[in-house]
């Protein structure tokens, strides 16, 4: 499957979600879901793979739980980054965190973010934190 029936961004801009940042034969999905106790970021990834048609393989995280592996070259795709969403205001959104599955990711990718909003009139602000990993804040300018 090439991908073109899946929205590149899904999931709402809600007061708060959990966000997963895919490339897929080199376009790139951001898919958003409303947070939770029981929302993870593997479940995210795993219903964007599915809906691309993709089988995929799995790995233990340490909580021993089986999550999508990251990258997969043999399928075209690689999860690049895994956080929160933030709805600060009307036209503001804040990326930030990390995915305690995906540890190793580091958090939200900028370069993912700059891709899937090449299109659109926003304007990406870092945020730097010398505890934490950057967060991002967008502000849709149309």
């Amino acid at each position: 499957m090439n991908g073109d029936k899946v929205p590149q961004i899904y999931g709402e801009y809600s007061e708060e979600s959990k966000v997963i940042q895919v490339y897929f034969n080199g376009k790139a999905y951001l898919w958003h879901a409303q947070k939770s106790d029981e929302t993870f970021h593997k479940t995210i990834f795993s219903k964007l793979l599915l809906n691309l048609k993709i089988d995929y393989k799995t790995r233990l995280d340490h909580q021993k739980m089986e999550v999508p592996i990251e990258k997969d070259e043999s399928k075209g795709y690689e999860l690049v980054g895994a956080g929160e969403a933030k709805r600060i205001s009307e036209n503001i959104v804040r990326y930030f965190g990390y995915s305690a599955s995906y540890i190793n990711l580091n958090g939200i990718n900028l370069k993912h973010l700059e891709d899937i909003f090449a299109n659109r009139k926003v304007e990406i602000t870092t945020e730097i934190n010398k505890k934490f990993a950057p967060s991002y804040l967008i502000k849709f300018l149309d």
